[in-house]
């Protein structure tokens, strides 16, 4: 005989999930708890913006080996605006080990850009490549094969700027990952970079960022 007050089954929460970096368009999640594919709610923390918040998200893609997923938001979501705060501070790929590098607090706070530039390099295929984001120590690459970690690559881009010569740098592949979208993302350190092309880059950053935020001269170049 089955009893009229029998409990319901208890609820499970749903999953509490680090937003460690934000493009406008991709989250970029820390989660202990395995995360499957596909339209998921859970709770997006992160202690720098105060945010703790229950919202429904799209699994991408996900490394569960080193805790870190890839979301969208679905159309319509009022976060976007409260993320705008993680877009300079996205999160470097965790090692093979799963730790994040030491310096990974210092390096998270290093304001970067968002922006495809184009690029070229003897070590990728085709040759031709584009920028994801860039800062002034280093950037990270869109490509359609992967590069191998802890290799040296000999760069030569361009930014925004007629009155700046091209840049031909050599940098360290730190990390080399899918893309959530396709082919590859490799992040890369300057090793080789003089230091006014260091000024120049940090300048179009910072300015860049001013200008489609509303102030900007265009004036890149570093006496």
């Amino acid at each position: 005989m089955f009893s009229a007050f029998r409990g319901k089954p208890a609820k499970t929460p749903p999953p509490q999930v680090e937003v460690v970096g934000f493009d406008g368009e991709t989250l970029e999640l820390k989660s202990e708890t395995p995360l499957t594919e596909g339209p998921l709610t859970v709770v997006l923390l992160n202690a720098e913006i105060e945010l703790e918040k229950e919202a429904p998200v799209h699994i991408d893609q996900g490394f569960p080996d080193k805790q870190l997923y890839w979301a969208s938001l679905p159309e319509g979501s009022d976060l976007a605006t409260v993320l705008q705060a993680l877009i300079p501070k996205e999160a470097e790929i965790a090692n093979s080990g799963g730790e994040l590098p030491a310096s990974w607090e210092e390096k998270r706070s290093r304001v970067r850009l968002t922006r495809v530039l184009g690029a070229m390099s003897p070590q990728v295929a085709g040759f031709k490549c584009v920028t994801y984001d860039i800062h002034c120590e280093g950037l990270r690459l869109q490509i359609d094969q992967p590069l191998a970690e802890g290799s040296t690559i000999k760069l030569r881009f361009e930014l925004e700027d007629h009155r700046l010569a091209p840049f031909d740098v050599q940098g360290l592949v730190k990390w080399c990952q899918p893309s959530p979208k396709k082919g590859h993302w490799a992040g890369i350190l300057f090793t080789h970079i003089t230091e006014k092309q260091v000024e120049q880059v940090d300048k179009f950053v910072e300015e860049t960022l001013s200008y489609e935020g509303g102030v900007l001269t265009r004036d890149y170049v570093v006496s």
